[in-house]
C-alpha cells in the first residue's frame, strides 16, 4: 500500500496522455518509436578517494543520486553511511549539503531542487565529458 500514491499518479499520467492521443495532440506513429537507453558519460568517471576536485565532488554526488534512486525509483532513500560521501559538495555554482541526509527519504529540497539536476548535466556537459 505504500506505492499505491505513485500508482495512481502513473495511471493519471498514462490517462492524461491517452486523452491527447486521442484528441490528435500526440503523434502516435512517432511517440511509439523503440527506445534505446545510453549510459551516461560520468560512468568512466572513476570516484575519488579524497574527494577534492569540482570533478570528483560532482561524481560523488552524482553517484549519491543514482544511489538514492537505485532500489526503489518510487521512494528514492539516501543512503550515505560512508563519512566520505556526507560533505557538502561545491562545484560550478552548485553547492549541496549532504552532511546530515543518512538513511532519509530522498527529497528534491535536499539537493536544492530539480533544477539542480539540470545544472549538473550542463557542468558535464562542459567539464567532463566535452
Amino acid at each position: 500500500m505504500k506505492y499505491i500514491d505513485t500508482a495512481f499518479g502513473q495511471l493519471a499520467f498514462a490517462w492524461k496522455l491517452y486523452n491527447y492521443g486521442l484528441e490528435g495532440k500526440i503523434d502516435l506513429a512517432d511517440l511509439d518509436k523503440p527506445i534505446t537507453f545510453q549510459e551516461g558519460h560520468e560512468a568512466g568517471v572513476a570516484l575519488a578517494n579524497p574527494i577534492q576536485t569540482e570533478i570528483d565532488q560532482f561524481s560523488s554526488l552524482t553517484y549519491q543520486i543514482r544511489n538514492a534512486f537505485a532500489h526503489d525509483i518510487s521512494e528514492p532513500r539516501w543512503n550515505i553511511t560512508n563519512p566520505r560521501y556526507a560533505r557538502v559538495y561545491e562545484f560550478g555554482g552548485i553547492r549541496v549539503d549532504l552532511t546530515n541526509v543518512g538513511n532519509k527519504h530522498f527529497e528534491y529540497t535536499d539537493i536544492g531542487g530539480p533544477d539542480v539536476l539540470f545544472h549538473m548535466r550542463e557542468f558535464g556537459a562542459s567539464r567532463v565529458w566535452p
